[in-house]
């Protein structure tokens, strides 16, 4: 579990790397790793999934925003002050990112499949 949970992390601080110099193709790539090992832990069950939590507070805003994308059906709360925390930081594209997140949560518009 913890070397799933490493690796989660280290997509995300690698995709926060890709965002800052718009290389698409690497992030896309990173993007289907990380859809991979959130699979995984959802068919492990609700307590693999909450494995992610410490990542809620991770110093990488891209891993915050992963982990609290991923959670949110779990730990609504947490993830909105993840979420809260993300958008405040002004940082693009995670704050666009996590302010389209709290939309969802939100209801106003529906999540994004």
């Amino acid at each position: 579990m913890d070397q799933l949970i490493a690796a989660y992390a280290a997509i995300g601080v690698d995709q926060y790397e890709f965002t800052q110099t718009h290389d698409v193709s690497r992030y896309n790539r990173l993007f289907k790793k990380r859809r991979n090992i959130s699979a995984e832990l959802r068919r492990r069950g609700p307590t693999a999934m909450r494995a992610l939590l410490p990542l809620l507070s991770h110093p990488n805003l891209q891993v915050i925003l992963m982990a609290a994308q991923d959670l949110m059906d779990l730990e609504p709360a947490r993830c909105r002050a993840a979420f809260e925390y993300v958008k405040a930081s002004q940082i693009m594209s995670q704050a666009a990112d996590a302010s389209l997140s709290l939309d969802i949560m939100d209801g106003k518009i529906g999540p994004f499949v």
